[in-house]
């Protein structure tokens, strides 16, 4: 009896010992300065402006960029706005396309073009729903959310 209290005592110590361990580590991984997110969002919106450079809009539309670096993720996200330029045109386009910040991936896309919303996620590690305008927005809106 008194071996096995002996050889009981001895696992959870040495399991306390692993355990303090890795909670040691936890610790000692520090969390980004002020400046070093600051200069990693400047640098994804940097990214953020290559991005759109290198894709065509048209003359008769305008363009909204936004940028995200997500510190949960370390991940940049770019969203790229484009809608018609004239607002007193019967029917409004917009588009609204998320991309991979780093590597110029589609992720999603949501069009308006009028009163006919579409939209669709072609993120491939995205397990919900992919179809119809409300998801993919949604999904955008995640993603682009500052608290990530």
């Amino acid at each position: 009896m008194r071996r096995r209290f002996a050889t009981l005592s001895l696992a959870i110590f040495i399991l306390g010992l692993q355990t303090l361990g890795s909670l040691a580590q936890e610790r000692s991984v520090q969390p980004q300065s002020t400046t070093e997110v600051f200069a990693l969002r400047e640098r994804c919106h940097a990214m953020a402006d290559k991005l759109s450079a290198g894709l065509a809009y048209g003359e008769y539309w305008t363009r909204n960029i936004r940028s995200n670096y997500s510190l949960k993720f370390s991940h940049c996200y770019v969203v790229l706005e484009d809608s018609t330029a004239d607002i007193s045109a019967k029917r409004q386009k917009r588009g609204v396309t998320l991309y991979d910040g780093l590597t110029g991936e589609l992720l999603a896309a949501a069009d308006t073009d009028g009163d006919k919303q579409t939209g669709q996620i072609f993120d491939e590690d995205w397990d919900n729903n992919r179809f119809g305008f409300d998801a993919t927005t949604e999904y955008i809106h995640q993603l682009m959310r500052s608290d990530r």
